[in-house]
């Protein structure tokens, strides 16, 4: 998907930024530096060395207007990616370097370890039900590994100022913020408005006081986001958009199609009581609006996502209702 956030650089100065981390003698300037396809926000290259490739992840220019929650996602992703490193056996790509001093690019960038693999999503669809199986299993223990690292605050994890001491200030806000990022552009939501929308989750707010301990969550692990290498997880990437709060809000939880039993098994969380199937759909609501006014901000060459949220919106409404007969 191309998006204006996408903050290409010349080779020029890609070799620069090479060069900064790893010394010229280390760079394979023979071998083509190349831009890689698949992400939303970030642009990311791969870069020859003379020893193997690796990824350069480069943040949208301080020009670019971002959504409130976007704010230090490149710091937040190194941030997450050492404690992952450090307190988890999940298959994830180092950082090699990280840069925010706007010297060389004008913008924070990190080089990290390239994935082997490629990403799920682009070849589930040849895999049997049972290797599908066998890799959400696999997920759904890596995602638990990942959500047992426990947090001293709720909130995001590279924007200080909103941080929180319970999960009902933290969800609140962030649905403020969004509401916020919306009306600003004039996103039309089209089957509820911003109003409707603060009544609406406002309302539920207690069922939120549940959740007590602040656990790192990922947010964004889609499909696109597992590399797969033989049959199994080679590879999790993207954590720029991880904070600390309910692990319902993990993409298996709360994301638009049912989720897979082999990962509910492998996590341990096998069926949900009557709040925790309210606090899932609100979730999916968050996630959905997320999606729609991220239009409004990336400016996509394409219509697809917008259209596919506002039919997802009226269907996850629709669901809250039910559930709160």
């Amino acid at each position: 998907m191309n998006a204006i956030t996408k903050n290409r650089q010349t080779n020029e100065i890609l070799y620069l930024m090479a060069e900064k981390a790893f010394g010229k003698g280390k760079i394979n300037y023979e071998k083509e530096i190349v831009e890689l396809d698949g992400g939303y926000c970030n642009v990311v290259y791969l870069v020859p060395l003379i020893e193997g490739e690796v990824i350069v992840k480069i943040a949208p220019s301080d020009e670019i207007e971002m959504m409130s929650y976007e704010e230090r996602m490149l710091e937040t992703e190194v941030a997450v990616m050492d404690l992952i490193e450090k307190y988890t056996k999940i298959p994830s790509p180092r950082v090699l370097f990280f840069d925010n001093s706007k010297t060389v690019c004008n913008s924070s960038y990190f080089f990290m370890i390239k994935s082997e693999g490629k990403s799920y999503d682009h070849f589930k669809k040849e895999f049997s039900d049972e290797q599908n199986d066998a890799i959400k299993q696999e997920l759904g223990g890596y995602n638990k590994q990942l959500n047992q690292i426990k947090g001293t605050y709720f909130g995001l994890i590279g924007k200080s100022s909103s941080r929180f001491e319970t999960w009902r200030e933290f969800i609140l806000s962030l649905f403020q913020m969004l509401i916020n990022d919306g009306k600003r552009k004039g996103s039309n939501l089209v089957h509820i408005t911003y109003d409707e929308l603060w009544e609406l989750i406002t309302s539920y707010a207690e069922v939120f006081d549940e959740v007590i301990t602040p656990r790192l969550v990922h947010w964004d692990l889609w499909d696109g986001n597992v590399f797969v290498q033989d049959g199994s997880i080679s590879g999790i990437i993207d954590y720029e958009r991880a904070f600390y709060g309910d692990f319902l809000m993990e993409d298996e939880f709360s994301s638009f199609r049912e989720p897979s039993k082999a990962f509910l098994k492998a996590y341990g969380k096998e069926e949900f009581t009557p709040k925790e199937m309210i606090r899932c759909t609100i979730y999916r609501l968050y996630r959905c609006i997320i999606m729609i006014v991220e239009c409004d901000y990336r400016k996509y060459d394409s219509n697809v996502q917008v259209n596919w949220m506002i039919d997802t919106l009226k269907v996850e409404l629709e669901k809250l209702k039910k559930l709160s007969q």
